[in-house]
């Protein structure tokens, strides 16, 4: 079957789609400028990059109860859900029409109508399946659901409360709320260091008698996100130019100011470092643009910073290894993400919450108890090596070579719990770190 990809009311492509199981056949760009920018690059009419963003854009089988209400309800696959709900998003302005169907953005625009919350509530009320009919009339339409195109492994769902859309997420099986709180802690960090582009993290109950957190969704009918993905997929990396500065180059590309770019980088890949996030993979950052003119507005605000703070991982890591943790991101590990940085001009160690306010914040989740330490120890620890490469230009790579000098020369830093002090008291921004010293 035959449907327009749109942007709002302009036409980009005719796409040639399974109804069976939402797979994208075939593509005819009509308008290059107008579509996605993972697919402007490509040899035209090339599927796969389309294919590729279609997939990407289908929530995931491992979302939670994804999987068992797909089942339940017979839909073989997350695309065809996607299909059935004209590919609508909160995060942008595409879509897709039946190629015969007399309906416009107005009509079907998340921002604009109602729907339903999240998929077991959609799924139940059978709406807004429009893949196996014809829709002779607007009115004929059902309610879509957000949920169908919304990314991530958590549990998630979106409110319109007094006119404003939120989205609440939950947190991975059991008892524990931590990465609820991760996300708010890290909301009241760039608070603090008085950094404004953030989304706004707060606690909210949830139906099941636990927590979980609300954000206000940061984009609109004017306003939409591209991942990073999307603009690392659009332009030839150079040989020599790393993922780092290449990501930089991408958003200059895009017609945001290089340096502008860089802080915002910098300060997300420092903030990330202090809080041992390591899941900033390419959805999970990005730029916004004007959905009209399509023109960069700015980087997209931080978000997603809940698989933080050991949240999955309490045990005794050396040192060493607690610095060479690998990450989903534009590198492999923390200290090659950190290796890029330059610039530490929006943050401000002097301004971040002692340990006993880390520890009061995370006792609101009882579970997690006995690891305050561990929590509060490995925030002080990142903050220190921080320390070492902003005020003291020591390059990360030497405090990595003088922090093993130090395992190797004293046995009680085998354990991360004395790691901090011993930074303190032993005089390591003497500058010993140095090569050649």
């Amino acid at each position: 079957m035959k449907y327009y990809l749109m942007h709002k009311d302009y036409k980009a492509a005719v796409l040639e789609i399974n109804v069976q199981y939402g797979a994208i056949e075939k593509i005819s760009t009509l308008q290059k400028e107008l579509l996605p920018l993972c697919a402007q690059s490509k040899v035209l009419n090339d599927p796969r990059e389309i294919k590729r963003w279609w997939s990407d854009r289908a929530v995931s089988k491992n979302q939670s109860n994804v999987k068992k209400l797909l089942e339940r309800y017979g839909i073989p696959t997350t695309e065809k859900l996607l299909l059935d709900n004209l590919a609508l998003s909160l995060t942008d302005c595409y879509w897709v029409c039946p190629i015969d169907a007399p309906i416009h953005w107005d009509d079907v625009s998340l921002f604009k109508n109602g729907f339903t919350s999240d998929l077991y509530q959609h799924l139940q009320s059978h709406g807004g399946n429009l893949s196996d009919q014809r829709i002779p009339h607007a009115a004929e339409l059902g309610t879509f659901t957000p949920a169908a195109s919304t990314g991530g492994e958590l549990e998630k769902r979106w409110e319109r409360i007094d006119g404003t859309i939120f989205l609440m997420k939950g947190n991975m099986p059991g008892n524990s709320f931590q990465q609820s709180l991760n996300e708010v802690f890290a909301s009241k960090l760039h608070e603090r260091m008085g950094f404004s582009n953030h989304v706004d993290y707060r606690l909210v109950k949830l139906a099941k008698g636990s927590f979980g957190c609300i954000s206000k969704c940061f984009t609109s009918e004017d306003v939409e996100l591209v991942p990073a993905w999307q603009l690392l997929s659009k332009y030839k990396k150079p040989n020599d130019v790393g993922p780092y500065a290449f990501y930089v180059e991408c958003m200059a590309k895009e017609g945001i100011q290089e340096e502008e770019a860089k802080q915002f980088l910098d300060y997300q890949t420092t903030t990330d470092f202090l809080l041992t996030n390591l899941d900033r993979h390419c959805n999970n950052f990005g730029i916004l643009r004007n959905s009209d003119t399509l023109e960069a507005i700015g980087p997209a605000p931080i978000f997603d910073t809940g698989n933080s703070m050991l949240h999955t991982r309490y045990s005794e890591d050396d040192p060493i290894e607690l610095l060479e943790r690998r990450v989903a991101s534009l590198c492999n590990t923390e200290m090659q993400m950190m290796g890029n940085v330059t610039s530490f001009q929006n943050v401000d160690l002097d301004k971040l919450p002692s340990s006993e306010e880390v520890i009061s914040f995370y006792r609101q989740d009882e579970t997690i108890g006995y690891n305050l330490s561990r929590i509060s120890e490995t925030f002080r620890y990142k903050a220190n090596i921080i320390r070492l490469v902003k005020d003291d230009h020591i390059p990360i790579a030497d405090i990595k070579k003088g922090i093993s000098q130090l395992v190797l020369s004293d046995a009680r830093l085998a354990e991360t719990r004395n790691m901090n002090d011993h930074l303190e008291t032993e005089g390591l921004k003497a500058g010993s770190f140095h090569t050649g010293k």
